[in-house]
């Protein structure tokens, strides 16, 4: 009997919910060297403290990594939400059928040498996406990286990256069809300090893709903001739900989507088999459900820090105080191309600026100089003035060398709050 949408969405759901929340992980093939890839993340699950069953499967060992281990996933008689498959391609058929009968919920697949080698890896690819549908099983990967769930210790994936350090919890979920771009993405974010929550390498995609994992997060109240890295969609109207339930929700989304020249597309389908398809079209949809496209993964951070905030301003009125005119240039250029505003400042603001300050540039962007070194309340004085007499959406403020200098910080840091709670409608 065929299920009703209804209840293959709800089907969809748990299995993603058993994927990247288990309680339970089997590791396939795992083996008592933490440096190799079936050893990682059994090395990673006891070192960053996941709090749930691990079941070690490998026939030829009766212990790893001081675990008890089993020959088989049958041989648990416990369940299994997750079982990683860190096995060669020439096990993997028989290891989903051992997890089928063994009930396991979701899989993760390491494995290599599927769609992205050509046919004949297009048709084992296949006989794999089947063996898990017909089982109940989602499958991420194969030809993955695995993922991470930051806040519940769980690192189904063998990245090297982690034997430095995960990175802190927050509420930043990125998902990515490319392992090592996604992970060094990862490190990037650890090394400035963005608060994540979760990372996933999606591969080649024979079960689980990009649109299922930004939808999921999409509804999921942990997650403030999505970022992405996209070579191409196989199902253009699942990405466009996951696109517009995200806009819903109003999760903002951000995304470098590769491939646009015929070199890149070419280069994306040999890499997981993806089709990067027509770039224009991509960048219509994203528009159209208000995705920001990065060109870079500076750009990619920059834009995923500002708004993990939560803070979004309600119209395109920007004001700027600068301490650099330099600066209050580029941010006019900037905000030119960007569609924003920069309406001028009201009179009365102006000469009460230039009573304290005679040189000063007080159209919008305002410059007071660096004369915020000799007065500090200067700054606050100036954006307080600015906010009163101006109707401006959002502020902005560059403060060069005064902002990353720690007395400097710490002396500015009590007018910002202030201010703050002042206009506490502001971005």
């Amino acid at each position: 009997m065929a299920r009703s949408p209804a209840a293959q969405r709800a089907r969809s759901d748990a299995g993603l919910r058993a994927l990247f929340e288990p309680q339970s992980i089997a590791i396939i093939g795992a083996s008592s060297n933490p440096d190799k890839i079936s050893g990682m993340p059994l090395a990673f699950l006891k070192r960053y403290g996941y709090a749930g069953a691990i079941y070690p499967v490998n026939p030829t060992s009766a212990q790893i990594q001081g675990l008890a281990a089993y020959p088989s996933l049958e041989a648990i008689a416990s369940p299994v939400d997750l079982a990683i498959c860190a096995v060669g391609a020439d096990r993997v058929e028989a290891a989903l059928a051992d997890a089928a009968r063994a009930g396991v919920r979701s899989v993760v697949m390491f494995s290599a040498g599927y769609a992205e080698i050509g046919e004949a890896g297009q048709r084992a690819q296949q006989r794999v996406a089947a063996l898990a549908r017909d089982a109940g099983i989602r499958l991420l990967g194969p030809n993955c990286l695995g993922f991470i769930n930051v806040c519940a210790n769980v690192h189904a994936t063998f990245t090297p990256a982690l034997m430095s350090g995960v990175p802190k919890p927050g509420p930043i979920a990125i998902v990515s069809q490319s392992g090592a771009f996604g992970m060094f993405a990862l490190v990037r974010a650890r090394e400035r300090g963005l608060g994540i929550g979760w990372f996933v390498s999606t591969g080649n995609e024979a079960d689980v893709d990009f649109a299922d994992c930004v939808l999921h997060f999409a509804t999921d109240p942990s997650v403030g903001v999505i970022l992405g890295y996209l070579e191409g969609a196989r199902d253009g109207a699942r990405l466009v739900e996951a696109l517009q339930t995200a806009q819903r929700q109003r999760k903002p989304v951000v995304v470098c989507k590769a491939g646009s020249s015929a070199l890149g597309a070419s280069a994306a389908a040999s890499h997981t088999a993806s089709l990067a398809g027509r770039d224009a079209v991509y960048d219509a949809v994203f528009r159209q459900h208000g995705v920001h496209r990065a060109e870079s993964l500076d750009e990619l951070f920059d834009v995923g820090y500002a708004a993990a905030a939560g803070r979004y301003p309600s119209g395109r009125r920007l004001g700027v105080v600068t301490i650099s005119g330099g600066a209050g240039v580029t941010v006019a250029d900037a905000a030119e191309r960007c569609g924003l505003q920069l309406p001028p400042l009201a009179d009365s603001a102006r000469q009460r600026i230039l009573q304290r300050v005679a040189y000063a540039g007080v159209a919008n962007p305002v410059d007071v100089t660096g004369q915020v070194l000799n007065d500090l309340p200067l700054l606050g004085d100036t954006v307080e003035w600015m906010l009163e007499q101006g109707d401006y959406d959002a502020l902005l403020s560059f403060q060069a060398v005064t902002g990353i200098t720690p007395q400097h910080r710490e002396l500015l840091a009590p007018t910002w709050r202030k201010l703050r709670a002042a206009h506490p409608q502001l971005p």
